[in-house]
């Protein structure tokens, strides 16, 4: 199976973060950054490379991983 090269997690829980973590660690993809909330998420994606982001609906703060989408979508 091929993975993209960098991968961002958006994820709340930070046992399912490590979890994904070590499953792409096993396939030798590279996890760029895991970020729990839309804030950091977006400050973070104008730094570090990201070919592909996981992202869960329920995540922490005002802003759902729907309306993160969304924002990703327009601004990328």
């Amino acid at each position: 199976m091929v993975f993209p090269k960098n991968i961002v997690i958006v994820e709340d829980e930070t046992i399912t973060q490590r979890y994904l973590q070590d499953i792409f660690t096993q396939y030798d993809a590279h996890v760029s950054g895991c970020f729990d909330n839309a804030v950091d998420t977006i400050e973070a994606l104008k730094s570090i490379e990201c070919d592909m982001i996981l992202m869960d609906i329920n995540i922490k703060g005002p802003v759902d991983g729907i309306q993160l989408t969304k924002e990703i979508l327009r601004t990328y």
